[in-house]
């Protein structure tokens, strides 16, 4: 199955949390990843008093166990990452 992962993260250290979370999909076995960077942009309405995130898009392979894990480690990161969301593609 693949995957699609977006991560919104605050400005600052956001290239650290981009490389965690990179390290944090290889390491839970997925395949063909591939990491997208769009970038700073400015927010449609400010999210913990942030207007303004570093947004990546992160794509992989792999089967679904592992995505509760991939997302619980992705919830305890809240002091940089602001959103994020899982989709599965077809």
């Amino acid at each position: 199955m693949y995957y699609e992962l977006m991560v919104v993260a605050k400005v600052e250290g956001a290239s650290a949390t981009f490389e965690k979370v990179e390290k944090t999909v290889k390491d839970l076995n997925f395949a063909n990843v591939v990491v997208s960077k769009l970038g700073k942009k400015q927010l449609a309405y400010s999210i913990k008093k942030h207007t303004d995130a570093e947004f990546t898009v992160f794509n992989f392979e792999g089967e679904g166990e592992p995505i509760n894990t991939l997302s619980s480690k992705l919830r305890l990161e809240q002091e940089t990452v602001l959103r994020y969301l899982i989709l599965k593609v077809k």
